[in-house]
């Protein structure tokens, strides 16, 4: 879909207003130019409305600026983009994952993304409202700034059925860790045979696996300098913790819950109430909700030797501009605004999650827009003070070696010293592929 809107001219700067409740940013003498800016994003109907709705109102202050939306499901998304960016086609303004940035910033040997920390045409950006580390472990790949996030998120958490943990008389304020995690999941399953504490699919499963290792290593599960956060006895480790939830029925057989990943809530297990939890970003709370049992969030395991809990606050969805654009300026005035000013942030509410900023947050918190439950998490996880895990390990280019390795383990097709073995060649590998 495409959708083009003319916006008015005032374009706007990166400091805020002296209100800090209102976050407008400062205007500047309108100019002349006539610029057309093309962006581009996916998501839900919700989102297209809102984000059309926020350029409207930018238009209007800007009436030189001509903006045109492109925007579609997921699913195409990334390639269509790939091969825009192999035609010399690509928008100025991108929403990218952040599971892509290897790949977008190591395209035929450079990035295709704008730094924004080093690129002058972009430097009235205002940084310092975003959460320094995010910026740091999420959007920062080879010590290039190449993504904003366009929402924060609790990561990793639990997402928990409050009425499956009455009926298994658990408390919802539990402190989670590895040793109760399977102490309890062992007896809701010996309880009721249908029934498992700790709902799952392949990506809930490699977060739990990068999770406990980083808890153990104190590092990430691969560092920014492309280099392994473990060793092979922490892999093996990790592999005989997932085989021992499985085997004493804490998650449900993967065989049976395969078909429903990366789709968990739809699962029938999930959907009847028989599963407890999920371990999943809290920005998808709103998906797992239920007319016939109440959702609740709460902290995510961490291990009683932990290092770190690597609970931190990360984004998987950002704003990048490409580094070819023509118009780098104009694009950075318009994404000053769309993260800064009261209006844009009112309008967008939460279509990609909650408010990446601390007064967006405010903002929508004062208006009554935004999810409490899903606040009150992120406050919570915040003062944990962790280290934000820096996503590379869901990049694709890692993501199919790790899911490929727990998959061999868990259907007995490889031993977890066989399985360690074979992760941590094949990961060097392509680290070093990465690096070039």
């Amino acid at each position: 879909m495409c959708c083009s809107i003319f916006i008015a001219t005032g374009i706007f700067a990166g400091c805020g207003s002296n209100n800090p409740n209102t976050a407008t940013p400062s205007a500047k003498e309108p100019s002349n130019k006539k610029v057309v800016l093309r962006m581009s994003w996916w998501g839900s109907e919700a989102r297209h409305k809102a984000t059309l709705d926020a350029i409207q109102l930018y238009m209007d202050k800007n009436q030189n600026i001509k903006i045109e939306g492109e925007y579609a499901a997921f699913d195409a998304y990334y390639q269509k983009l790939m091969t825009q960016f192999a035609g010399g086609t690509a928008p100025d303004i991108i929403q990218v994952s952040s599971t892509w940035l290897s790949e977008l910033t190591n395209y035929k040997g450079s990035s295709i993304l704008v730094d924004y920390k080093k690129d002058e045409a972009v430097k009235d950006i205002d940084l310092k409202v975003f959460d320094s580390a995010i910026l740091n472990n999420v959007c920062t790949v080879n010590d290039k700034l190449v993504g904003l996030p366009s929402a924060i998120n609790a990561d990793p958490s639990l997402i928990i059925n409050s009425d499956f943990f009455g009926k298994y008389n658990i408390p919802v304020d539990t402190v989670w860790n590895w040793d109760n995690l399977l102490s309890k999941g062992k007896e809701v399953h010996a309880k009721d045979k249908n029934a498992y504490l700790l709902h799952s699919d392949i990506s809930s499963i490699r977060q739990l696996f990068a999770t406990y290792i980083s808890q153990k290593t104190g590092k990430q599960f691969i560092g920014n300098d492309y280099k392994l956060g473990f060793d092979k006895n922490n892999v093996v480790d990790a592999f005989k913790y997932l085989q021992t939830l499985y085997a004493e029925g804490v998650v449900q057989p993967y065989s049976e819950s395969l078909a429903f990943d990366n789709k968990p809530q739809e699962s029938p297990k999930w959907v009847n109430g028989e599963t407890g939890m999920i371990g999943t970003p809290l920005g998808t709370f709103s998906a797992f909700e239920s007319e016939k049992f109440k959702c609740v969030g709460s902290l995510y395991p961490v291990g009683k030797d932990a290092k770190d809990s690597f609970l931190g606050l990360t984004s998987t969805m950002l704003i990048a501009i490409n580094n070819k654009s023509e118009n780098k300026k104009e694009s950075s005035d318009f994404i000053n605004w769309f993260f800064n000013d009261k209006d844009a942030i009112s309008t967008l509410g939460e279509v990609r999650g909650p408010q990446p900023t601390e007064n967006g947050r405010k903002i929508l918190l004062e208006a009554n827009k935004t999810d409490t439950i899903v606040n009150d998490a992120i406050n919570r996880v915040s003062n944990q003070k962790g280290t934000t895990q820096n996503l590379l390990y869901v990049a694709a280019t890692f993501q199919k070696v790790v899911d490929y390795s727990i998959q061999k383990v868990l259907f007995n097709k490889a031993t977890p010293e066989a399985a360690a073995d074979e992760l941590i060649q094949q990961l060097l590998q392509k680290c070093e592929e990465s690096k070039k």
